[in-house]
């Protein structure tokens, strides 16, 4: 069964646990991640999650258009422009 293995980044508990212990316990000034816009959070999601932090100083996101990966010419999805964000975010000790 898979689902004994699968990342706790499947879900969106899981994925913002795991940012918010990245903010808590880092020592860096920046912090950058990388998300795609089809992923399981909305780009407004993640930067509410990441204002709201009370350490976060500014948290931006950046957009480029990207094509979707696709094993074959033929198949069709449903998201017309996929971009990949950039979240640039400064933090305060």
């Amino acid at each position: 069964d898979w689902s004994e293995n699968k990342s706790c980044l499947c879900n969106k508990k899981g994925f913002e646990s795991i940012i918010n212990n990245i903010l808590e316990k880092t020592l860096a000034k920046y912090l950058y991640l990388s998300y795609s816009s089809d992923g399981l959070m909305k780009e407004n999601e993640i930067c509410t999650m990441l204002r709201s932090h009370r350490r976060v100083e500014v948290a931006n996101v950046h957009k480029v258009g990207i094509r979707r990966y696709t094993a074959d010419n033929k198949r069709v999805t449903n998201v017309s422009q996929l971009f990949e964000l950039l979240f640039e975010v400064r933090l305060i000790k």
